[in-house]
């Protein structure tokens, strides 16, 4: 494992191999944290992944975590992305086993309390990508409940969560969020880099939606239960 800021050979030896293989940083041991840690990986352009040692103290876990979603730029952390979607799963009460998670499961509902908000937004948005589904592939007519039409109120970093093999089991538990079923994000849905996009990227999990057709339309419902039977296929 390496640490943080690199070393000029580490830099220098990434660049000029032919094949790029992922870097994992031991955040632990970086001189950088939190933020400014997310930031340097942001902008050095290296295939990395994060080693956090689940002794470090939850607050220096949960500061990395928010870090990484308030970033503005792009970047593909996978161990961050599997510790969100824990978060998420073990909120909604999905039974998927991860080894050594960031954030463990007895401390989910703890990063809940203390970012709830900003779990809901997530987890709404996450909802709405079905709804936008929907009328992508015109089952149904737009007919928006609640249009949220703000450019920050959802990090970028939560895409990264649509290339996971287990993301599509999100959908195999009802909504955690009371809001109305069909929520329209502007930016989010319509901007020219729009995120939705890159759920889209996911042909796997596009084509468990399509699956979903049942006499020319598709359900959320008609979604849980094509993921649920899909789960016993596979146990």
């Amino acid at each position: 494992m390496q640490t943080v800021p690199f070393s000029d050979k580490i830099v220098v030896n990434y660049f000029d191999a032919d094949d790029k293989e992922t870097i994992v940083v031991d955040y632990e041991n970086s001189t950088l944290k939190g933020k400014e840690f997310i930031t340097y990986l942001s902008n050095v352009d290296i295939l990395s992944n994060v080693y956090v040692n689940p002794e470090l103290s939850y607050e220096e876990r949960e500061e990395l975590i928010l870090a990484w979603l308030d970033c503005k730029n792009l970047i593909t952390l996978e161990s961050l992305s599997v510790a969100l979607l824990h978060i998420l799963f073990q909120i909604k009460d999905i039974e998927v086993e991860y080894l050594d998670p960031i954030i463990r499961a007895d401390e989910c509902q703890k990063f809940k309390d203390r970012n709830n908000d900003l779990v809901l937004r997530i987890a709404l948005f996450f909802e709405a990508v079905l709804y936008h589904c929907l009328v992508q592939y015109k089952f149904i007519e737009r007919k928006d409940q609640l249009v949220i039409d703000n450019p920050t109120c959802i990090p970028k970093n939560i895409i990264n969560l649509f290339m996971l093999d287990d993301f599509f089991l999100f959908y195999s538990k009802p909504s955690i969020v009371s809001a109305p079923r069909n929520v329209w994000f502007t930016h989010q849905f319509e901007d020219e880099n729009s995120l939705i996009k890159y759920f889209y990227l996911n042909k796997n999990l596009l084509t468990a939606f399509l699956s979903c057709i049942d006499n020319g339309t598709v359900t959320v419902n008609g979604f849980f239960e094509f993921i649920n039977a899909k789960i016993q296929r596979d146990s």
